[in-house]
């Protein structure tokens, strides 16, 4: 809703016209509005937990941004160069590398 409020703001619309024009317009506004879930994610490899989390709220603010990019393998695949396996995948997701991993 928050992203909601801030459309409303920057367009200088009545909020409840603005809320009802993105709702109508199908676009792409909460998580659970992505093309990929978490069970998605941790089919590829990223470990259970708030990774989960920080993964899909950034695959949101891709999308809304451009909601065309909500598309299961587009976001499965900038998702998968996010994974903390790569040193630039560490990056994008703040991740210290030098942070033990899982507890370990």
């Amino acid at each position: 809703m928050d992203d909601l409020v801030t459309i409303a703001e920057v367009e200088r619309r009545p909020l409840k016209a603005a809320v009802e024009e993105v709702r109508r317009s199908g676009a792409p506004v909460a998580l659970t509005d992505l093309a990929v879930t978490g069970s998605d994610l941790i089919a590829v490899g990223l470990e259970e937990g708030p990774r989960i989390g920080e993964v899909l709220q950034k695959l949101l603010g891709l999308v809304l941004e451009d909601p065309s990019l909500n598309e299961k393998a587009t976001l499965m695949e900038r998702a998968m160069s996010w994974l903390p396996d790569s040193t630039s995948g560490q990056r994008a997701l703040g991740i210290d590398s030098r942070r033990p991993r899982g507890g370990k």
